[in-house]
This record gives C-alpha cells, structure tokens and sequence, in this order.
C-alpha cells in the first residue's frame, strides 16, 4: 500500500475536492471535535495555522469557540488557493498540464494485476477505459482518487476552506492564496515518470479502503492528533524523498517564506492548509520555528 489516497485527503490539491452525495452516518465520530491550531508569534507579529481537511460530512462540528476566537482577530484568510476566484482556471490548468497525446488508456499502463481493482473503480463511477486516454498518469490518479472518495459520501462545500471562505467574504476580510491551480498541478506534472505511475497504482490499490481510512483520518483530525496525521502523511509513497520533496517540503518551504512576508507587512493572517502541511519533521510551523518565530500549540 503506498498510501496516496490519505494524501488526497489531507493534502492534495484543494481543487480537486469536488462534491458528492451526504448522509448522516457519522455518529461514531469523536464528540470532543478540536482540530489542532497553532499561534506563530514574534516580535509582536502573529499568524494563526489551522491544518484542514478539504471535504467533509455535512454534520462535523469542527468551527468550534477556540478557532472562531482566532479567526475573528485575525485580518486576512489565508488559503492553498482561492477556488471562487480560480473558477474555470481550475480545469483549464488541469487540461493544460495534465494531457499528453498519444498516451494509451490507463489500463495498458498499470500493473494487470490491478485491472479488476480498475474496473470496479471505473463502474463504480461511470467511466469508460477511454476516457483516460492522454491523461497523464498524475492527473489520472487526482482523477481516480476523486472517484474513490465519492464513495465516502463526503462533500467539498462543507469542507474547512469553503467554510472559512465563506466567513472570510461576510466579513470582508480579504483572502490571499499561496498557490494557484498551475502552481499547484505543476508540483505533480514535474514529478518522475516511476512516481506518477507509482502514484497511479497507489490510488486504484487503495480505492477499496478509503472509506475506512477516511473515518481514521478524519477521527485523527478531529482530536488534532498530530502525530498520526504525520504518520499517514510519510507512509508508503510519501516516505520515498523526491516524492515528499515536490508534494509537501517544497511547498512548505515556499509557504513559510510567503507567511513572513505577510507577517512583516504587519497583518495577523489567519493560515489554512491541508493537514499534512502542519505535520512531520519538515512542517509549516517547523519551518517558521527554524526562522526564530515562536510557535504555540492553541487547541
């Protein structure tokens, strides 16, 4: 199992967490709901970090008093990407980088011992084999992982940044985006070859379980259980360094410069991320801990 899917879900591309069918079948769910959030201070400056998770069920009640005290102080929201302001710019960079003629179905590129995973996968779906055709394998894996998660009767318009989007625009406060969509698609489109197709084979050998992962995942965050977040996010796949490199600490990297620079222009920016991002040895706040900024765990 080389566990791209959990990154999907913690990390991966905020664009891509499209809607889908809601039930209530989430009682199980821990009731002390508090995701972790962290104050990054210095020198008087101050940001706030809020690890998120893109999609969820309708009834998770995770914008509990703690964060809304924060986010209400806090001048700006800042986000992966503004997906109201990329609108079309979404599926355009994803058509742009993600297409290569002449490529084959998905089916001739993978392991045949995964072909009756595909299959299912696909009718679960809808999709016919052809339909991937020139589809590089990365972007058919955000695609298939989509699939996949469809399945866990989640959806985008109550995830983290939607909501806190929402809040951000009633309030008129304005929202800044690390990344754009290319930027964000670009991240995968320039990984190796072995690892797009790695990543693609991840996502179909793991599209049976997501639904169990997903409830793990979502338990983890809810409790703001840190560290097995970051387990999930350096395990199989993740663990391998060029991988981890392109997907999270280059992005944290250039995030981390980005929140100093905000911070420096004297805003206390309220920062939402996928999880991941805020998890592991080379973590956003770790990152900012290393410039000499002082970090401290809220809830």
């Amino acid at each position: 199992m080389r566990h791209f899917l959990i990154l999907f879900m913690i990390a991966a591309l905020a664009a891509c967490s499209g809607p889908s069918p809601v039930t209530d079948d989430w009682a199980d769910m821990p009731s002390k709901q508090e995701p972790a959030l962290w104050q990054v201070s210095k020198g008087g400056k101050k940001a706030y970090l809020f690890g998120t998770i893109h999609a969820l069920p309708a009834d998770i009640m995770w914008y509990g008093p703690e964060i809304a005290k924060h986010f209400d102080t806090a001048d700006i929201l800042v986000m992966e990407i503004d997906a109201k302001v990329e609108g079309n710019a979404i599926g355009v960079a994803l058509q742009q980088l993600g297409n290569t003629k002449g490529l084959g179905p998905v089916r001739q590129r993978i392991d045949p011992d995964l072909h009756d995973e595909l299959t299912a996968l696909q009718k679960a779906g809808g999709w016919e084999d052809g339909i991937f055709a020139n589809r590089e394998d990365w972007a058919a894996a955000l695609a298939l992982a989509s699939m996949a998660t469809q399945g866990l009767r989640v959806n985008g318009k109550y995830g983290v940044e939607k909501i806190l989007g929402g809040k951000a625009r009633s309030a008129n406060k304005p929202i800044i985006a690390l990344e754009t969509a290319t930027i964000q698609f670009g991240y995968f489109d320039r990984l190796a070859p072995e690892a797009q197709k790695a990543m693609l084979e991840s996502v179909i050998a793991e599209a049976q379980n997501a639904k169990a992962a997903y409830r793990k995942l979502l338990a983890n965050w809810l409790t703001g259980n840190v560290a097995e977040l970051a387990l999930s996010a350096k395990s199989g796949l993740m663990h391998t360094k060029d991988v981890r490199q392109s997907l999270l600490t280059d992005r944290n990297r250039d995030w981390h410069a980005k929140i100093i620079a905000i911070m420096n222009k004297g805003q206390t920016p309220f920062i939402a991320v996928g999880a991941a991002h805020l998890a592991g040895h080379d973590s956003v706040q770790q990152m900012l801990s290393e410039s000499g900024y002082t970090i401290t765990r809220l809830q």
